[in-house]
C-alpha cells in the first residue's frame, strides 16, 4: 500500500496568499476583531451561507452526483451547525471542555447572479487536464472552468480534478478578491466517501470552509520547535508543528499537550473532533470584519407573495404551504375562524413546506384564514373550507 505524502506548499498568485496541501497550508493570522456578530444571525439565532458548487469534469470519473453534494451539504451543516463536542467522550476531557458549535447553517443557492432559480449545483465539462490544479482556471470560462458568482453573496466551491496537487485550497478572508475568492476541491473528497478513506468523511470541506472563515491551522510557523507563533485563539495551545494521520493521545509541543484532534489539524478525517470556543470566537470576529455582506444573506429568504395554500383534496381541515421558491422558513402558522378565534397553531424550523395542521381536524363549511408569520414575512390568507361528508 502506497504512503501518503503530506504536501505542504504556500504559493502566491496576483499577490493574493492561498492555502494549498492534503489539508491546505496557513499564513501569519489577521488581527481579530470586537466588532459584534449579533446582528448579522439570521432570526433562528444562527449564521446563513448560500453556498454553490460548481462541477468542472473532464471525464466521467470528475463529476459527482446531486446526492454526493447534499451528503456534503449535511456533514457542513451537522459540524458547523449541531455538532457539540462537548458530548464526544472520545476527546481528552482538557479540550472536551472547550469545544464548541460555530451557529453557521449553509444552503444550496436559489437564485443565480441573474436572478434565475437554480438548484445551487452547476456542471461544466472541460477539456483542460487536472484543471482544479491549474492556478484559478478553475474559477473561469475562457480557461476552461466556471465563471465565479458573487462572492458578496455566495460561498463558491469549485470541485475539480487535483491529481497533481493536494487534496483543497481555500482563499482566506482578508484576500477576498472577488475573482478568485472561494475554494477549490477534488470530488474525491467531496461528501462520505470511503474509497478516499482516511480522509472519506466529508472533513477536507469542513477544514477548507475554516480557512475560509478566518481560521488557521494550529501551528502556522515555518521554523523548527518555533512556539512564538500561533493561530491567534486563546485556547488552542501553541504548536511548533503539525500533526497527520491519527496520533496517539497524548502529544506534546511547546511544553504543553496538542490539540491534534481540531478540525483545523492536519491528522486524518476520523482523528477531527472540535471546533473551541476561541475559534468560534475568532470565526465571528473574521466574518463580521471581512464577510458582512456574505452572511448578511439568508436561507429563508420567502416573501409573504411567495407562499401557497393549497387544501388537501377531500381532507377535513387540511392545508399544504410551501414557499414558491422553495427556500427555507421559519415561523409560525395559526388558523383562525372568520370570528377571530384561533382554532390551532404550530411552529415551523427551516422546512420548504408543511401540512397544517400535523393532523385533520373536524371543521363547519365556511371562511378561515391561515396567519404565516417570520422575521421577514407576515400574511395572512383567506380559505374557504368545505367540510366533505362521508
Amino acid at each position: 500500500m502506497k504512503k501518503i505524502i503530506i504536501l505542504m506548499i504556500l504559493f502566491w498568485v496576483q499577490n493574493k496568499t492561498i492555502i494549498l496541501s492534503q489539508r491546505c497550508e496557513s499564513y501569519t493570522p489577521s488581527e481579530n476583531t470586537t466588532k459584534s456578530i449579533h446582528q448579522l444571525i439570521s432570526r433562528n439565532g444562527t449564521i446563513e451561507i448560500p453556498i454553490v458548487f460548481h462541477i468542472v469534469y473532464q471525464t466521467g470519473q470528475d463529476t459527482i452526483s446531486n446526492a454526493k453534494i447534499y451528503s456534503q451539504l449535511e456533514i457542513l451543516n451537522n459540524i458547523y451547525g449541531y455538532y457539540d463536542p462537548k458530548n464526544n467522550s472520545s476527546i481528552p476531557e482538557e479540550f472536551r471542555t472547550k469545544g464548541a458549535i460555530p451557529g453557521i447553517h449553509f444552503c444550496l443557492a436559489k437564485t443565480d447572479p441573474f436572478g434565475q432559480i437554480t438548484t445551487g449545483i452547476n456542471r461544466m465539462k472541460t477539456d483542460v487536464d487536472d484543471i482544479g490544479c491549474r492556478g484559478y482556471d478553475i474559477m473561469k470560462k475562457q480557461t476552461g472552468g466556471i465563471d465565479i458568482w458573487n462572492t458578496k453573496k455566495y460561498l463558491n466551491v469549485f470541485i475539480g480534478s487535483r491529481k497533481q496537487c493536494p487534496f483543497a485550497m481555500s482563499s482566506f478572508p482578508w484576500d477576498n478578491d472577488p475573482l478568485i475568492d472561494g475554494i477549490i476541491i477534488d470530488p474525491k473528497y467531496i461528501g462520505s466517501a470511503p474509497k478516499s478513506y482516511p480522509f472519506h468523511l466529508g472533513y477536507t470541506l469542513v477544514h477548507e470552509i475554516g480557512h475560509y472563515l478566518g481560521l488557521n491551522h494550529l501551528s502556522i510557523s515555518k521554523k523548527k520547535d518555533d512556539c512564538t507563533t500561533d493561530d491567534g485563539v486563546t485556547d488552542t495551545p501553541t504548536q511548533s508543528f503539525n500533526y497527520y494521520k491519527c496520533p496517539e493521545y497524548p502529544q506534546y509541543s511547546c511544553d504543553q499537550s496538542s490539540m491534534f484532534m481540531n478540525f483545523m489539524s492536519l491528522v486524518d478525517d476520523g482523528c477531527m473532533q472540535l471546533f473551541t470556543k476561541g475559534q468560534v470566537d475568532r470565526l465571528n470576529a473574521m466574518m463580521v470584519q471581512y464577510r458582512s455582506e456574505l452572511i448578511s444573506n439568508s436561507c429563508n429568504e420567502v416573501l409573504a407573495n411567495d407562499f401557497m395554500v393549497y387544501p388537501l383534496a377531500n381532507q377535513s381541515g387540511q392545508w399544504y404551504i410551501h414557499s414558491q421558491n422553495f427556500g427555507e422558513w421559519t415561523g409560525t402558522v395559526q388558523l383562525y375562524d372568520i370570528s377571530g378565534k384561533q382554532i390551532t397553531s404550530i411552529s415551523v424550523i427551516q422546512s420548504v413546506g408543511i401540512l397544517f395542521p400535523k393532523y385533520t381536524i373536524p371543521m363547519p363549511t365556511g371562511i378561515y384564514f391561515i396567519n404565516i408569520k417570520g422575521g421577514q414575512f407576515n400574511v395572512t390568507k383567506k380559505i374557504y373550507h368545505l367540510q366533505y361528508e362521508n
